[in-house]
């Protein structure tokens, strides 16, 4: 039986050599405040200094939510401090923004995940987990997948005119096609069987990847997926993808401490850069010409460090974004539009582009919950979704198949947070927990035989 769960790792103690540590980078970094009094500099610091007490707070253990958060929008801050080309500025709010949001994470971390250190199992004592998924039942899922799979490329190829390639120009055609159908309000594809794909599909592989023992059941699964994410041209489904597959590998570590993990953890961070810069390259026109692998890194690097400056600009130019609809409450005014109890327009499928001093229009997660709550709200969200977070990191670190399955899903805002804002998805994050909830405790009830 795979099961996706493992010890917590010990917290440790802070000896003395740990304060020695903490001394000297601490006056290092206060030599360098002195230099170089920037407000980058002071988002560097904070934010390194944030990861390191998450790390000790989580338990030294990678996974725990708010290390990752801190610790992913440090190395994009590098990035941005970096930045070969000319770009904007952060502005001293805008630094205090990014700071207050992931002190506040951190914080609802640490509530959420209040009841775990406690309980966690001694050493060589396995956690309880929950009953196994049936094996059947599986196989029934990996045909609902590959019919969801075939039906897909066949509105693939009716949005490709009658054909379908693997070609860089093909893609870019497509990907041309599908994003002016969402500005036109239109969805590109001809059912929710279709639609539902971009969810479920990635959950049975997840399952998959959990669970299965048969490794031509996996790997048609893992074709599956492959397929469904090449086509749909962009990097979200890639990336939640790779995101939930190396938060349940990483979750079956016993020992998931940063010297442990460095190594592993860094190929998949390179692989996951690597995957971006192809992904450019294949579905970009701006990289089909003799330069395409610069152009193509140009464009990663953009990716990582132009959101925080189109926040900046957010932050310091409200007015460019007036009259927009709510993003963060969408997926419950719409319905109730529907039904006529209010008025609600849906907001746009692509934000609207500023210049910093390229163009961009992706702000990181923080842009929808300051423009529309606030500084102070923003901060109260995000201790939300970090308690959430926490708790789910608790529960599946205990065994919880269905924590660890919700926690796959919500990886991707995590680690993409310094992109765009994921977590507002309230239909995708419900479909996830109901399918969650009836694959681990439908077996319990039912039997499937094949």
């Amino acid at each position: 039986m795979h099961i996706c769960a493992a010890h917590l790792t010990d917290r440790g103690s802070i000896n003395l050599s740990i304060v020695r540590s903490i001394s000297a980078v601490a006056v290092l970094a206060s030599l360098w405040l002195a230099v170089n009094p920037a407000p980058i500099t002071v988002l560097l610091l904070g934010l390194f200094a944030l990861a390191y007490i998450n790390y000790l707070v989580g338990g030294r253990d990678i996974l725990y939510p708010a290390f990752t958060f801190t610790s992913v929008w440090a190395m994009v801050a590098v990035v941005y401090y970096l930045y070969p080309a000319e770009i904007d500025p952060l502005g001293g709010k805008t630094v205090l923004i990014f700071l207050g949001g992931g002190a506040s994470f951190s914080l609802g971390s640490l509530i959420g995940n209040r009841r775990s250190f406690p309980k966690r199992p001694m050493d060589g004592e396995e956690p309880k987990t929950e009953v196994p998924g049936n094996s059947s039942l599986r196989i029934v899922l990996l045909s609902y997948t590959i019919l969801v799979v075939f039906f897909y490329l066949l509105d693939v190829r009716k949005i490709g005119e009658g054909s379908i390639s693997l070609s860089p120009m093909f893609l870019i055609e497509l990907r041309m096609k599908i994003l002016a159908s969402y500005v036109e309000g239109v969805n590109p594809y001809s059912s929710r069987f279709v639609t539902s794909g971009f969810v479920v599909v990635p959950l049975v592989f997840w399952i998959f990847i959990m669970e299965e023992k048969r490794k031509w059941a996996v790997g048609l699964c893992a074709a599956c997926v492959g397929l469904y994410s090449i086509f749909s041209t962009g990097r979200t489904q890639l990336m939640m993808v790779l995101c939930g597959w190396l938060f349940l590998s990483m979750l079956r570590r016993k020992d998931r401490t940063f010297r442990r993990t460095k190594w592993p953890l860094g190929f998949a961070a390179s692989g996951i850069i690597v995957l971006l810069a192809v992904n450019s390259l294949l579905t970009k026109a701006e990289t089909q010409g003799p330069d395409a692998l610069n152009a193509a890194t140009s464009l990663t690097l953009l990716y990582v460090a132009g959101p925080l400056a189109g926040f900046n600009h957010a932050v310091y130019h409200p007015e460019d974004f007036n009259g927009q609809p709510s993003v963060i409450f969408a997926d419950v005014l719409a319905p109730l539009s529907r039904l006529g109890v209010v008025r609600y327009e849906l907001p746009e499928g692509v934000d609207r582009t500023v210049f910093a001093p390229f163009p961009i229009n992706v702000y990181t997660c923080y842009k929808p919950y300051y423009e529309e709550l606030g500084a102070i709200g923003c901060f109260a969200a995000f201790v939300l979704l970090g308690g959430i977070q926490g708790h789910l990191f608790g529960l599946a670190v205990r065994g919880s198949r269905v924590a660890a399955l919700v926690g796959a899903f919500l990886t991707y805002p995590l680690m993409f947070s310094t992109f765009d804002d994921h977590y507002h998805s309230l239909t995708g994050t419900l479909i996830v927990i109901v399918f969650s909830l009836a694959y681990c405790h439908l077996p319990k009830r039912m039997k499937f035989r094949i």
